[in-house]
């Protein structure tokens, strides 16, 4: 090998060994060829302890290869291109992880795969962010189907984007029924919706972005009037108005009983 061949063997050494991720190089068969930097430094191992091993028998203590449906190096021969998988691992020490594995190939010059190379990127931080965000929204939503009150949120356009239960039997439709063909604005006789987002917009009425509770007439799918009081604000994202967010209380019953006092007392 020439000093311009052994130069240039070194980079691509010293460029494998800075890659930030455990990286592996396999053969065909799955055997070990290498491994960088990263991945002895994290795995405490040595390199006499993998190479000429398999993945599975590193990864698995199995001398049965994984099952094409769980190890993505099968589809990698067979169509030239990335894949990745992702698997929950148990560390040596009991500990749950998650890992994305990226197998990716490596062809010579004429284009056969001769190499893998096999990326362990530790996500667990950022599934475990995903199952929180997720049972935050689960929570939520019990939160918002749980109200005694009805709940309407909606984009600037009008669109509506969630109702709950209570929401629906007040104005007579499910979301799921109307999606896409009712607006927000409909809700209100003509002219309302503007009136009360024009008050939402001015600091003086509640705050900004911010409706007190409001005596207003809705109407329901039959175009019946209903009286009701409102509450409701505009959600921000980044100082950007991006939807809006109606409580709603209904006050027929409400005033049912105070007309039924007053004939009382008359």
């Amino acid at each position: 090998m020439n000093e311009k061949a052994v130069e240039a063997e070194d980079w691509r050494l010293r460029v494998f060994d800075s890659l930030s991720f455990p990286t592996l190089i396999l053969k065909p068969d799955k055997v070990i060829v290498t491994a960088n930097q990263r991945f002895f430094d994290k795995s405490g191992v040595q390199p006499e302890d993998i190479v000429g091993k398999t993945c599975h028998e590193i990864f698995y203590n199995s001398k049965e290869p994984c099952s094409a449906d769980l190890c993505p190096l099968p589809g990698v021969l067979a169509n030239g291109e990335g894949h990745s998988i992702l698997r929950q691992v148990t560390l040596s020490n009991g500990e749950k992880i998650w890992e994305d594995r990226v197998f990716s190939p490596i062809q010579d010059d004429a284009g056969n795969i001769i190499y893998i190379m096999e990326s362990l990127r530790d996500v667990t931080r950022v599934k475990t962010l995903e199952r929180t965000l997720e049972e935050t929204r689960e929570f939520l939503e019990k939160v918002i189907q749980s109200s005694a009150s009805a709940i309407v949120a909606a984009d600037l356009n009008g669109t509506i984007l969630l109702m709950n239960k209570v929401a629906e039997d007040l104005f007579g439709f499910s979301l799921s029924q109307m999606k896409g063909k009712k607006s927000v604005i409909e809700l209100y006789p003509p002219g309302k919706a503007k009136e009360l987002m024009r008050e939402m917009r001015d600091e003086r009425r509640g705050g900004k972005g911010k409706l007190p509770p409001t005596k207003v007439s809705i109407l329901n799918v039959k175009g019946e009037v209903i009286p009701a009081e409102v509450t409701a604000s505009i959600i921000y994202e980044q100082g950007k108005e991006v939807a809006t967010m109606g409580i709603y209380n209904d006050l027929r019953e409400r005033l049912a009983v105070e007309k039924t006092l007053k004939e009382t007392q008359a």
